[in-house]
C-alpha cells in the first residue's frame, strides 16, 4: 500500500513513444492495490509528460472489462477507442477443427454434418467457452481417440461415433462445472405489512372497559392476498380492555400476515428442497455419465499405452532385421568380389601355363597343393616356376 502509485507511473515512463500492452486488465478492478493503480493511470494519462506520448491497450474479456471501467469514472473516457473480436461463430469452429485434424493426416468426411454445427453453438453458449484453444483441445482428443482406434496402424479415417463421443464428453464436463442451486426468493420479516395494500382501518364506537370476547367479521380485515387460503369465518380471540378497535383490527390483519408469511416461507423451503434434490439427482446423474466417460477413456488410454509398446517394439525389430540384411548383404559383395579376383587370378595362371606348353595335349591344369599337375596326371608345374 502506498508503493503501488509510483510503479504504475514508473511502468508508464518506460512506455512512453511505445505500446503499453496490459493483459487480462479486468485485474486491476480487484483489490486495494488495484483500486490505486488505476486511479495512478487515470490521473497520469492526462499530464503533459505523457499525453499523446504512448498508446494504452487494456485488453480482456468483455464483461471483466465493463466492471473495470466502473471502478473509475475517468478511465473509460480515456480509453475511448473500444476493439470486441467476436467469437468463432460454429460453421466457422467446424472449420478450424477439420484443419486442425488433416494437420494430423486425419480423414474427415464426417464433420459435413450439421449436427456438429448444433454441438458447437450448445458449447459457445457455455460460460468459460474458449473459441479457438477449446477447439485445439477437443481435436487433441478427437486424434488420441482415433488413434486408439486404429491399432493396425492402416488410414487414419475420423468416425462419427468417436466425434459424438468426443463432442457430448467436453458438453458433459463443461456442463458438470457449472451446476449450481437455485436460490428462492425470501420474504423478509419487516416486510409483512406490504402482504396487503394500505387503507385506514375502519373506526367502531366502543364502550367497552373491560376484556371481553371479540369476534371480527373477515369484512372488517384488509383482503388477502389471491394465494391466501381461507380460515374458518371468525377469529375467536383475548382482547385486552382499553385496545381501541382500530389498533385490535390491525393486530388481527398483523397476525395474518404472519400466518401467509409462515405458509409462503414453508413453501419456498419445500421448494428449496425440492430443488435441492433434483440437483442432486442430476448432478448424480451427471457424474455418472461422467465416470462411464472417463472410464472408455481410461481404457482408450491403456490400450493405446499397449498399442504404443507394440509400435515401438516392432519398429526396434524392423531396424535389427535391416541391420542384420546390410551385414549380409556386405559380407556377400566381400565374397562376390573375393570370388571374382580368384577366378580372374585363376584365368592368368592357365593362360600362363598354356604359353608354357608343358602338356603338349593341352589338358587344362588343376590347383594342387603348391602348384599346378595338368588333368592326364603327367606334368607338374611349383608355385615357384609360375612366380606365385
Amino acid at each position: 500500500m502506498g508503493q503501488t502509485g509510483p510503479k504504475t507511473k514508473q511502468q508508464l515512463e518506460r512506455g512512453l513513444g511505445k505500446v503499453l500492452f496490459v493483459d487480462e486488465a479486468y485485474r486491476l478492478g480487484e483489490g486495494a492495490f488495484a483500486q490505486e493503480a488505476v486511479n495512478e493511470l487515470v490521473d497520469t494519462m492526462t499530464k503533459p509528460k505523457f499525453a499523446g506520448k504512448l498508446v494504452i491497450i487494456l485488453a480482456g474479456y468483455d464483461n471483466d472489462m465493463n466492471n473495470l471501467l466502473r471502478v473509475n469514472e475517468g478511465l473509460s473516457s480515456r480509453f475511448a477507442d473500444e476493439f470486441i473480436f467476436p467469437s468463432l461463430n460454429p460453421r466457422h469452429c467446424l472449420q478450424l477443427l477439420g484443419s486442425k485434424l488433416q494437420q494430423s493426416r486425419i480423414s474427415t468426411p464426417v464433420l459435413t454434418s450439421s449436427k456438429f454445427e448444433d454441438f458447437f453453438d450448445e458449447l459457445s453458449k457455455l460460460s468459460g467457452w474458449g473459441n479457438a484453444r477449446d477447439v485445439q483441445t477437443l481435436a487433441k482428443s478427437i486424434v488420441r481417440a482415433v488413434y486408439q482406434n486404429n491399432p493396425n496402424g492402416g488410414q487414419l479415417v475420423l468416425s462419427e461415433e468417436v466425434t459424438t463421443t468426443c463432442f457430448k464428453t467436453m458438453l458433459v464436463t463443461r456442463r458438470a462445472r457449472k451446476q449450481a442451486v437455485p436460490t428462492p426468493e425470501t420474504i423478509p420479516l419487516g416486510q409483512t405489512q406490504s402482504l396487503f395494500p394500505h387503507r385506514e382501518a375502519p373506526h367502531f364506537e366502543s364502550n367497552v372497559s373491560t376484556a371481553v370476547q371479540h369476534s371480527v367479521e373477515r369484512s372488517q380485515i384488509e383482503p388477502p392476498p389471491e394465494d391466501y387460503i381461507a380460515e374458518p369465518e371468525a377469529i375467536e380471540e383475548i382482547r385486552d380492555a382499553g385496545v381501541s378497535d382500530a389498533t385490535w383490527v390491525q393486530l388481527q390483519a398483523d397476525k395474518k400476515a404472519a400466518e401467509i408469511y409462515a405458509e409462503r416461507a414453508e413453501k419456498k423451503i419445500n421448494d428449496q428442497q425440492q430443488a435441492v434434490k433434483a440437483a442432486e439427482e442430476a448432478e448424480q446423474k451427471l457424474a455418472a455419465e461422467t465416470k462411464a466417460l472417463q472410464e472408455i477413456q481410461a481404457k482408450n488410454e491403456q490400450e493405446a499405452s499397449e498399442l504404443q509398446r507394440r509400435r515401438e517394439e516392432a519398429r526396434i525389430k524392423e531396424l535389427e532385421a535391416k541391420a542384420a540384411r546390410e551385414r549380409i548383404e556386405k559380407e556377400l559383395e566381400r565374397r562376390r568380389k573375393e570370388e571374382e579376383e580368384k577366378k580372374k587370378q585363376e584365368a592368368k595362371v592357365q593362360t600362363k601355363l598354356r604359353q608354357l606348353g608343358i602338356c603338349p595335349a593341352g589338358f587344362r591344369w588343376i590347383k594342387q597343393s603348391g602348384g599346378y599337375r595338368c588333368s592326364a596326371g603327367g606334368h607338374r608345374v611349383t608355385d615357384a616356376q609360375l612366380g606365385l
